[in-house]
């Protein structure tokens, strides 16, 4: 990968291995408008906009997801602002790995106690991916037939990010 090397020392007598000098693969992604879903179902929102990218792991153009690139373990995040949301009513924010169909890697849930409200959702977890896996970032409610959208504004743009732990 670029950016890796591996360095031997010779200290005169023999060679030495010193630490790998691996840069940690790293990405995070976000939507820089709104996007709206129906509930009760999740909808796949389109991240459009790369924030880090250390490895080629950003998928903008075809599949708006994250690629894993190498297997290890990774601190997996997501976070969002959804609305409207009425009094009762929930706004999810769900990382899946290898799409719907896969492993729900993440899982973020907030209340609403408001008539109209917008809501923040946040959450974090380590998780070991395998090179080939993939993340999508989900959002719904669970208010049948009703519409919620992510945030378009900067503090709750939904935001997906993967960093790998060495």
């Amino acid at each position: 990968e670029v950016g890796e090397r591996l360095d031997f020392v010779y200290d005169g007598s023999t060679w030495q291995v010193e630490p790998d000098g691996r840069i940690a693969h790293a990405c995070a992604l976000h939507r820089n408008t709104a996007q709206s879903s129906v509930g009760p179902s999740a909808t796949k929102l389109l991240l459009n906009n790369v924030l880090t990218n250390t490895a080629g792991m950003a998928d903008t153009a075809t599949n708006n997801r994250i690629d894993i690139k190498r297997d290890g373990k990774y601190d997996i995040m997501c976070s969002g602002a959804i609305s409207p949301l009425s009094d009762g009513e929930r706004g999810d924010l769900l990382v899946y790995i290898n799409g719907t169909g896969g492993t729900l890697a993440l899982f973020a849930r907030g209340y609403s106690s408001l008539a109209s409200a917008t809501i923040g959702v946040g959450q974090g977890k380590q998780r070991t991916l395998a090179a080939g896996d993939y993340l999508e970032l989900y959002q719904g409610t669970n208010a049948a037939g009703s519409t919620s959208s992510s945030a378009a504004n900067e503090a709750g743009m939904p935001t997906l990010c993967a960093r790998e732990v060495l």
